[in-house]
């Protein structure tokens, strides 16, 4: 408690969906004003969250900071329980509410991915920092390559034309 102040940001590539991942300070009450202004900074993100994944190594800390979380964000909470490494793979098993995960050998990683791809699916909502279109010449691109493409389906399906010709569809999208 106490170390995370600022919010640390990285975007992965899951394969599914890019995903900015941001590390903000937990939730708790405290007399440290510096604490409380990362944990002011942690609020601002959680209410702009499309999803949160509260993440901790213990059982009873997780439940309190779903608790909290759910407080601060509308999005979907993902509760993940954290050193998996550490713990019998029976007693994970017998505290199955949360995803177990391990950063140092990668066990889980593979369902929490699921996880996240399938949260994400089910809003059907993608939020600002999505790629997207931010220009006449890339949405002119985009128009062009997916008429050529259509075109080429077309052509082929009907084999107006040989394929060599109709690959210069394929080509120019």
């Amino acid at each position: 408690p106490g170390t995370t102040r600022d919010a640390l940001e990285a975007v992965v590539d899951t394969g599914k969906w890019p995903i900015r991942l941001v590390d903000t300070a937990g939730l708790r009450d405290t007399d440290d004003q510096l604490e409380k202004l990362g944990i002011q900074v942690s609020e601002r993100y959680l209410s702009a969250a499309d999803l949160v994944l509260a993440c901790a190594d213990d059982t009873n800390i997780l439940n309190t900071l779903g608790e909290a979380i759910a407080r601060h964000t509308g999005g979907p909470v993902i509760a993940v329980r954290t050193k998996a490494d550490l713990v019998a793979r029976s007693d994970q098993m017998e505290q199955s509410d949360a995803l177990w995960i391990s950063a140092q050998s990668g066990a889980g990683l593979p369902a929490l991915t699921g996880a996240i791809d399938d949260a994400i699916d089910a809003r059907q909502s993608i939020g600002v920092d999505a790629p997207m279109l931010t220009t006449a010449r890339h949405r002119h691109a985009i128009e062009t390559a997916y008429a050529e493409a259509a075109e080429f389906e077309r052509v082929w399906k009907e084999e107006k034309l040989p394929a060599t010709v109709a690959a210069v569809h394929l080509r120019t999208a």
